[in-house]
């Protein structure tokens, strides 16, 4: 969708092979690094259309419990920003848990020292406005997950989600999203108990 309507935005996808309800196999990212391991980040134009494309999808879906472990860096260049973990979706949420955009300060602080952030918010409202503009396919597309995302609620939730936020909240929420003391609070509890 993304790339039809001309947005650069992306998300890395990997196969998932379930073998029983609570397992199974995942595909291997290549050179892949939590971004708590890496110190700062590097701009290019990857990671920034991959981060918008990964942030403003899980905002989507209703992916929780983003910690600095459930974020990675892929690829050759370790530029490519990619989610892992989706025990927390469509609204289910730990019992402490950040805002819906995790968006980490190193990742802020590189973007605007590169003069980017400002385009970068522009483009995860594009990427927004697009996927609203094929709610409809993208409800049917939900429809059809495997019966206990369907029970939860989860097409209704991508529903509401792209009714319920204007493209001017999304900019709000991005923009805010790098200051969140809720994430900060989120990160130092996930550090700390494993």
């Amino acid at each position: 969708l993304w790339r039809a309507a001309g947005s650069a935005a992306f998300t890395l996808t990997y196969a998932v092979v379930p073998t029983a309800e609570r397992a199974g196999f995942i595909e291997l990212l290549p050179e892949a690094v939590p971004i708590k391991a890496v110190p700062d980040f590097t701009y290019s134009r990857a990671l920034h259309h991959s981060a918008a494309g990964a942030f403003i999808a899980g905002f989507v879906l209703g992916l929780a419990d983003r910690h600095q472990d459930n974020m990675l860096l892929v690829g050759p260049r370790r530029d490519i920003f990619v989610h892992i973990d989706f025990g927390y979706v469509a609204g289910a949420r730990p019992w402490f848990d950040a805002n819906l955009l995790p968006i980490p300060e190193r990742f802020y602080r590189c973007l605007t020292a590169s003069g980017k952030w400002d385009e970068f918010l522009n483009d995860c409202v594009f990427a927004f406005t697009i996927l609203q503009a094929n709610r409809a396919a993208l409800i049917a597309i939900a429809q059809t997950f495997v019966e206990p995302l369907v029970r939860a609620g989860y097409p209704e939730y991508i529903d509401n989600v792209l009714q319920q936020h204007t493209p001017d909240q999304v900019r709000e929420l991005v923009q805010a999203a790098p200051n969140d003391l809720a994430r900060r609070f989120k990160n130092m509890h996930h550090k700390l108990s494993h």
